[in-house]
């Protein structure tokens, strides 16, 4: 046995060694290695495990931004930062105004903006993370999605084709689903995860920050079953009542969430369910977040409050809500290993001849 595990380390350490990193670029003028998604999968040199690294432009095209090559990793530079004035591109985002549309398993998308991502057919192994996002839906008509992690994404107010953030249903079984650690701000619906045929879901939701910006009854921030629910911080802005629908969470265990329902909302029945493992305390953005933005990433908003109602009230004893947990929601949406400089000192004249400039680089960011 521990024979075939070193011969598996071996293998897996040489696909590492093998992976090749290809740049994408709209932009004929940038000089990359492909035009488009499309266009990378559709070329013999790119192959399983390797990274197709998305530098800012607008990928504006949805045909071009298909994804049919199994084992992809796609990495951005992350969002909101400042434009880039004077370069080959204005803007300093991978931003995808058209969909990105997976048609293959085992693919990893980090550090992007995109409107929306659409999951073909019947996909597994799929992770979504540090993205700026405005929709993650399945295709219509298709069943057993299974293996689907999006995690420390941020869902912003009017951005992308909206209504519902997260969806998983219109007769699919999906299986295995974690979201965890996503802002999300819902205008009118949150995440829909029921299916046609009541299939067990076997889905888990911890620790998002949930906000709920509509402004009408009759409808719910989440639609789900066989689901674990639990860590979540969700807030209804504007005081409507019907936000949490029971009949819409079937056969879940809910527990240490913070809502921000007030007592005169809370029938009797949701106390005797849920009252003893949940904290219906009356959140509100005021006592639960800072509310002030920071070096204009406007996820920062969310951040914990000292003396936040959510701190301390999760299942682990640590944090509710997207900045704790398993996948800490990292600002910006820096991806993971990717080395950037975060500051620099260069003198206006040289000295001796010499200009001498130091930087300083983060070879990741956790």
């Amino acid at each position: 046995m521990k024979k075939l595990v070193l011969l598996a380390a071996v293998a897996v350490c040489t696909l590492a060694a093998n992976a090749a990193t290809w740049r994408i670029n709209s932009n004929p003028a940038a000089k990359p290695d492909f035009l488009s998604l499309k266009a990378a999968c559709d070329s013999d040199y790119v192959a399983i495990g390797d990274t197709l690294y998305c530098e800012p432009a607008e990928y504006n095209v949805s045909e071009e931004n298909t994804i049919t090559k199994k084992g992809l990793v796609l990495i951005g530079p992350g969002f909101n930062f400042k434009n880039n004035y004077g370069g080959i591109s204005t803007i300093a985002e991978a931003t995808f105004s058209a969909a990105i549309n997976l048609r293959e398993d085992s693919i990893q998308i980090e550090g992007v903006k995109a409107a929306e991502i659409i999951l073909w057919e019947s996909r597994k192994d799929i992770v979504i993370e540090r993205c700026y996002l405005g929709k993650v839906r399945t295709g219509d008509s298709y069943r057993n999605q299974k293996r689907i992690a999006i995690r420390s994404n941020y869902f912003p107010a009017n951005y992308g084709p909206g209504y519902e953030r997260i969806i998983f249903s219109n007769q699919n079984e999906a299986s295995e689903i974690d979201i965890e650690n996503n802002i999300i701000i819902v205008d009118p619906h949150g995440i829909n995860l029921t299916t046609t045929y009541g299939t067990a879901l076997s889905a888990v939701i911890a620790h998002n920050t949930i906000i709920d910006i509509y402004q009408a009854d009759n409808f719910p921030v989440l639609a789900t079953s066989h689901s674990e629910i639990r860590d979540n911080i969700f807030i209804q802005k504007y005081g409507k009542k019907g936000f949490l629908y029971l009949d819409q969470l079937v056969n879940c265990q809910i527990y240490n969430n913070v809502w921000s329902m007030v007592e005169a909302d809370v029938t009797a029945e949701v106390y005797a369910q849920y009252g003893a493992d949940n904290y219906f305390i009356g959140a509100t953005e005021e006592n639960t977040f800072t509310c002030q933005q920071v070096g204009g990433a406007s996820e920062t908003y969310y951040q914990l409050k000292e003396g936040s109602v959510a701190a301390g009230k999760a299942y682990q004893h640590e944090d509710c809500g997207a900045f704790a947990g398993t996948w800490p929601f990292v600002i910006n949406g820096r991806p993971l290993g990717v080395p950037y400089i975060y500051d620099v000192v260069a003198p206006h004249r040289p000295e001796n001849d010499v200009l001498t400039i130091t930087f300083k680089v983060k070879a990741n960011n956790e």
